[in-house]
């Protein structure tokens, strides 16, 4: 089956938002529609789902280089006892 045509009318602004957005990335207008949307409704792409997923593990790798030193520390201590 085929997706659903949604036509909608949209500002001039917009419009040029979106023709910038285009130019930018190279995407069609429909995807950045549809990316928009689902933003929108909460529904993310497996790809900004990636991305988020990334961040994340990113930040705990930060949190864990500051932890490492720690541990590390502590386990010298505890076998100088």
């Amino acid at each position: 089956m085929a997706n659903p045509f949604l036509g909608v009318r949209i500002s001039p602004e917009l419009n040029e938002a979106i023709a910038a957005r285009m130019k930018q990335t190279g995407q069609s207008k429909s995807d950045i529609v549809i990316a928009a949307l689902r933003s929108y409704l909460g529904m993310s792409s497996s790809q900004q789902r990636l991305e988020e997923i990334e961040q994340r593990l990113s930040a705990l790798e930060e949190v864990a280089g500051g932890v490492k030193p720690l541990f590390e520390e502590h386990q010298s201590q505890k076998h100088k006892k």
